[in-house]
């Protein structure tokens, strides 16, 4: 039972590191302004957030030079371009580079403080989690999201196969300014998806707790039953106080989160008609690419199957059952706890067009194959094969 419970405690560890290196790789691109530093306050949390108002004029000053060069090397590649079709998706790869480039602007100018104070109550909720059941939860949720964030590691890593040392000065100062651009573009939804898995974890280590407290049988003494019932109490103002982060998460990143996703679904359009109708299957690492970015969309769906699961494990707890011997307030206090749960259910619907969703990734992957299908019959009259 100690093995097993040790293997828990290294996978948790495993997590937080990844979680940890993967916050350096966005600071690196420029789009997490805010600086994480450790809190030797007994009383606090062990980590927290802060302002660094120089690196976020110089994030900030660095996107935009080079957000800059992107589009004056991309007109100089225009104008010797004259393949329209081409030429029409890079414009639209642009475009919606550009206007993530402006959200990232819009954050990290006039949302930086809400959304170091999200962190910091992340971290916070982790905290109570971790007072909660006696120290015995450490780390960053399970084995799913240690693959979960391993995967999302191996798709970050992915980006360094795209530079390539052998071409010229100004071909490689383009590439790093397109890598820089649209990586930022994709940490958006980067960070969506730490966002979503961070709530079902607090959702899933509060869930297990309170299962595992509220369902080992009744207390056996009045001293015993006031303990279990401030300890419920205790569970219910958790997942209020999750809710309410996660409600102003979902605030913040709802149209990034949108706009991240369109950009993703066109760029892929963009990389499939170039493979297969200028390449005709050839360039693996433009495959690769695609493939990246179908795992990152993968990946956020999953992070967000995760939150809104363990979210309705909520209501088969039947945390109600013990409150049949309390008083009327304490009745009324899990009445309205129950009713917020029925009329506040977790559904993330970017700006209320589409629900993200393992449906979602469906109808994204028949999508694209009816797309792929459509450019094989076209590369076929071309008489490409």
């Amino acid at each position: 039972m100690s093995g097993k419970w040790r293997w828990k405690e290294n996978v948790g560890r495993i997590s937080g590191r990844l979680l940890y290196f993967m916050y350096h790789y966005s600071a690196f691109f420029g789009v997490l302004s805010f600086g994480v530093k450790r809190n030797d306050a007994a009383d606090c949390t062990p980590l927290v957030a802060y302002k660094r108002n120089w690196f976020k004029w110089f994030c900030l000053l660095t996107r935009f030079l080079c957000s800059s060069l992107y589009c004056y090397c991309y007109g100089v590649w225009a104008l010797r371009v004259s393949h329209g079709y081409m030429t029409l998706m890079f414009e639209m790869r642009l475009l919606g580079c550009l206007i993530c480039t402006i959200c990232i602007f819009v954050l990290q100018l006039f949302y930086q403080q809400r959304i170091i104070d999200l962190v910091n109550g992340f971290f916070r909720i982790f905290r109570r989690i971790h007072l909660l059941s006696g120290g015995q939860k450490n780390g960053f949720g399970d084995r799913l999201e240690m693959i979960l964030l391993s995967t999302k590691l191996l798709s970050l890593a992915y980006v360094i196969c795209l530079i390539h040392l052998k071409a010229t000065p100004m071909a490689i100062l383009t590439i790093l300014c397109d890598i820089y651009t649209s990586v930022g573009t994709s940490m958006i939804m980067h960070a969506c998806f730490v966002g979503f898995l961070s709530i079902g974890v607090l959702y899933s280590d509060l869930n297990h707790f309170a299962y595992k407290e509220f369902h080992s049988g009744k207390p056996q003494s009045l001293r015993e039953s006031r303990a279990m019932r401030l300890r419920l109490e205790e569970c219910l103002d958790i997942y209020d106080e999750i809710q309410d982060i996660t409600s102003k998460f979902q605030r913040i990143f709802e149209v990034p989160l949108f706009l991240t996703l369109v950009q993703s679904l066109s760029t892929m359009a963009l990389i499939s008609y170039d493979v297969i109708i200028r390449n005709a299957f050839r360039n693996l690492n433009l495959w690769g690419l695609f493939i990246k970015m179908f795992i990152d969309v993968l990946l956020l769906t999953l992070a967000v199957h995760s939150a809104v699961s363990n979210y309705r494990v909520i209501r088969r707890l039947s945390l109600e059952n013990y409150f049949v011997n309390q008083s009327k307030y304490q009745h009324k206090e899990m009445e309205m706890f129950l009713n917020r749960l029925h009329f506040n259910d977790l559904r993330v619907r970017p700006l209320g067009l589409f629900e993200v969703s393992n449906e979602l990734t469906l109808f994204f992957l028949s999508a694209m194959i009816t797309y792929l299908a459509f450019l094989l019959q076209y590369g076929v009259q071309l008489e490409q094969f």
